[in-house]
């Protein structure tokens, strides 16, 4: 055998990275057959921080709809639209910088993290004043 490739990753081409459980993109970045790109790095580190993306964007965008300040709720709509706007935004320019080595493949999943946990906790916080 010359080569350690999976015909299910050589006939899917590069697609196979978006479609591939977390598993098998580790086992690929192992495979010294399989010349990877610092973008996979990137996407591993993303899957795994997900949940904790999902959460830092729920209690930025609870507060702004449940604020008693704000009764009007197109006004609570639009700003909520604007975060998660912002929001992406980072997320795509932290992923983009790390695909580019910019900065590292971890620093580039954890970045949004950390830019956004603190406003987050400032946010929650006003809540409960």
């Amino acid at each position: 055998m010359a080569s350690d490739v999976s015909f299910a990753q050589l006939a899917a081409g590069n697609a196979w990275r978006q479609f591939s459980s977390l598993g098998d993109l580790i086992a690929g970045l192992h495979n010294p057959s399989l010349d990877l790109a610092s973008d996979v790095r990137v996407m591993v580190h993303a899957r795994i921080l997900q949940p904790l993306l999902d959460m830092t964007l729920l209690c930025l965008g609870l507060p702004i709809v449940l604020a008693r300040q704000q009764r009007n709720i197109f006004v609570a709509s639009r700003t909520c639209v604007l975060v998660v706007t912002v929001f992406v935004l980072v997320i795509l320019a932290c992923h983009a910088a790390g695909n580019s080595y910019l900065i590292s493949t971890a620093l580039a999943a954890w970045c949004p993290l950390l830019i956004f946990v603190p406003l987050a906790r400032l946010s929650v916080e006003s809540l409960w004043q």
